[in-house]
């Protein structure tokens, strides 16, 4: 039984041996390891802003009179409204550009007098365009930029002969006109 006794508690030994070693080779050879840290300094970002806002403007007539109602006003032949706001674009960034794009494709209404209205805009007294897809100003700063729309009912027709009858009791609905800020591609 003294015999049994040692050979049990040196399996014993030898199992706890292989387990320590193996514990060893697992952990690089030692428990213990060098450790260091340190900060990061200024790891905290914000980011910019790029937006648009559009004051509620005023409409007046060729005369300059306001037109309180545009929707009870009847355009004739010859004239021109004109709606005046005020639009407030913030660009904020390390080198944005943002891309001030027009959209009339909203523009309801009887064709007949959706089809002959002349409508300019200008920004701060420079035209931009209002038709055709892809057309847009450039902003690199923020800024209030003065917004002129005009809406114009020529006299006559382009070969000079008179509207007769035509777009008579027609609507043109042009709330659905808007201005979009988007960020431009970086260079």
């Amino acid at each position: 039984m003294a015999e049994t006794r040692r050979s049990s508690r040196a399996t014993k030994a030898l199992v706890a041996a292989a387990v320590a070693g193996l514990l060893l080779a697992a952990g690089g050879g030692t428990f213990a390891r060098w450790y260091d840290a340190a900060p990061v300094p200024q790891q905290t970002f914000t980011s910019g802003t790029l937006t648009i806002d559009a004051a509620t403007g005023t409409w007046t007539d060729s005369g300059g009179t306001a037109v309180a109602n545009p929707t009870a006003h009847l355009i004739i032949p010859g004239t021109t409204l004109t709606y005046t706001t005020t639009v407030d674009v913030k660009v904020e960034g390390a080198g944005l550009t943002g891309l001030l794009t027009t959209d009339f494709s909203g523009i309801a209404g009887t064709t007949e007098l959706a089809s002959v209205l002349q409508v300019g805009l200008t920004l701060d007294g420079v035209a931009i365009p209002v038709e055709g897809s892809g057309t847009s100003t450039k902003v690199t700063a923020s800024k209030t930029y003065t917004l002129v729309l005009t809406v114009k009912f020529p006299g006559q027709r382009a070969d000079g002969s008179s509207w007769g009858t035509y777009a008579q009791g027609s609507t043109a609905d042009l709330t659905a006109f808007k201005l979009s800020l988007t960020q431009a591609a970086a260079s």
